[in-house]
């Protein structure tokens, strides 16, 4: 479940863990508090995502229908997010976005990898860019300039390893992998 501190951790309140459906946030992967609204948190588990919109009072349970590897908010508009997954196939994406906070999903994987199988392991948006995303995959970094419809390698000099989280410096002049 989500708990919430106001103290510096000093004390902690277990915030509701049932979504307005009924469903309950049980074996939660992580969340995330949007960069542009604090009181939007979102939560989720291999297959759900749970949104919150009012700090953690009330959850909404959102679907891809795909396996959720990472998660990754926009910095600028809490409604738009990406959800890095398993791809199943060389045909299938990866890479999802959603322009409505989570009801609606468009695949965003063209020219992610050429191999028959992608795990996007992590999604990140830049945080001076809003078009330009980076995604760590087991082979290395992709990279896009037009909000994931068209991913190219990133860089020369990174060996094909897997690449399971990316940070970008809050200026954007760095990007590190791990």
């Amino acid at each position: 479940r989500v708990w919430k501190t106001q103290d510096d951790g000093d004390s902690w309140t277990a915030l509701p863990n049932t979504a307005t459906d009924g469903s309950t946030m049980d074996s939660l992967a992580n969340i995330t508090v949007a960069k542009s609204n604090s009181n939007v948190l979102t939560a989720w588990d291999f297959f759900n995502i749970y949104r919150s919109t009012d700090g953690g009072m009330t959850w909404s349970r959102k679907s891809t229908g795909k396996f959720i590897f990472s998660l990754e908010v926009d910095p600028v508009d809490s409604n738009v997010i990406y959800v890095g997954s398993f791809s199943g196939c060389s045909d299938c994406s990866a890479v999802f976005m959603s322009t409505d906070g989570g009801n609606t999903w468009s695949p965003r994987g063209n020219g992610l990898t050429s191999t028959t199988l992608t795990n996007v392991l992590t999604i990140r948006v830049d945080p001076l860019d809003s078009n330009t995303l980076y995604c760590g995959v087991w082979n290395g970094v992709f990279t896009t300039t037009d909000r994931g419809q068209n991913w190219t390698m990133l860089g020369s000099g990174l060996p094909s390893v897997y690449v399971e989280d990316l940070e970008i410096a809050k200026d954007g002049s760095t990007l590190r992998a791990a």
